[in-house]
């Protein structure tokens, strides 16, 4: 087994260790633009020896805004910030991928679009059902904001197609009842998030690298969803994906009911089936699970509210430390006070995140 801390690579990038920092909602954005606290936080996370970070998910159009505290990555004077984010991360000799995302009929607009009509859990709101022309302009808006993520300076892009927001929509047989070329089969349900990742590939160009999110289960229909998510591993591949992050629908129960490396199993099946690097999220804690991670055959370790609760963990590991992250998920509800209380973890002390 590969010990977790030794340099890889990834598509042809150095990476310190094999130790990613998966997405997560922040609360370092007002009005799409990231603020320094925000910047300064990315900048510690790659001083304490992240091998890479993925970004909260930004939104590559305010259509697709998902939290009034996300930023943006549509318009010139977003940018900026990006653009302070990556040189701290990189000063700092760390490495850093932008998520994009749209929220679908989980957005915060008046009227958000979904596959199907289905409401969202997240909002409870009316959706409209999404017209061709509406993903046409969508995957047009993910190209644009992948430009100007190349320009901010990113080493590269995760597509964000989990966790209940649009292109998991359209993949998830919940979500998508459609009877047209988009709905119905795998292969349909998978057309939409295709068209992305072609538009973002054409956008970059073949060297830049581009990973996807993806859920491991469905919402419903999960008893067939384990070969539909083999059979998008091999699209992702003929399409030039670089790597697939692996999460679920379901990561907030797994972790209160006390798992461990909740997705493993299809984890390990993905990466035989599609040749492709996977990381895994969901339930890393302890070095034991790290190990198992590695050990299965997987590529990549990845974890997110443990970072939260300690932002210095992997010297921490590497000292024999396990997480302290017991997956209570209250973090969700920090990031809504973190402008009176300053932290993301209710086992911080009170301003201990505000300054990043």
């Amino acid at each position: 087994m590969c010990s977790p801390f030794e340099p890889c690579t990834l598509d042809g990038i150095s990476l310190r260790n094999r130790f990613v920092r998966s997405a997560t909602v922040g609360p370092y954005a007002a009005e799409g633009i990231l603020s320094k606290a925000g910047i300064r936080r990315y900048q510690t996370l790659a001083q304490q020896q992240v091998g890479l970070i993925i970004s909260e998910m930004v939104y590559i159009s305010p259509a697709g805004q998902a939290s009034r505290t996300q930023p943006g990555l549509c318009r010139e004077v977003e940018v900026s910030g990006h653009r302070q984010l990556t040189e701290a991360v990189h000063q700092a000799d760390g490495t850093v991928f932008v998520q994009l995302n749209h929220g679908g009929a989980a957005s915060l607009c008046e009227d958000p679009v979904s596959p199907s009509g289905v409401v969202s859990p997240y909002t409870n709101k009316p959706a409209h059902v999404m017209t061709t022309a509406e993903m046409d302009a969508a995957a047009a808006s993910f190209a644009s904001a992948a430009v100007l993520a190349q320009r901010a300076g990113y080493d590269g892009i995760q597509i964000h197609c989990a966790h209940g927001y649009l292109l998991s929509q359209f993949i998830s047989p919940f979500f998508n009842r459609r009877s047209d070329a988009y709905g119905g089969t795998p292969e349909n349900r998978f057309r939409f998030p295709a068209q992305v990742i072609t538009a973002v590939k054409k956008a970059v160009g073949p060297q830049y690298p581009v990973c996807i999110k993806l859920n491991s289960n469905a919402e419903e229909g999960d008893a067939d969803y384990e070969q539909a998510l083999l059979w998008m591993g091999k699209a992702c591949a003929e399409l030039g994906i670089c790597a697939i992050e692996l999460s679920g629908h379901d990561f907030t129960p797994q972790g209160r009911s006390g798992k461990h490396c909740y997705y493993l199993e299809r984890a390990v099946k993905l990466r035989q089936d599609c040749g492709l690097p996977v990381m895994l999220v969901g339930g890393i804690r302890t070095l034991e699970d790290v190990s198992c991670v590695l050990e299965a055959g997987l590529d990549f370790v990845s974890m997110s509210r443990p970072f939260l609760c300690q932002p210095d963990l992997i010297p921490r590991m590497a000292q024999g430390e396990n997480s302290c992250c017991v997956s209570c998920s209250k973090c969700f509800g920090m990031l809504r006070k973190f402008a009176q209380e300053g932290r993301l973890c209710i086992q911080r002390t009170p301003d201990c995140d505000r300054e990043g």
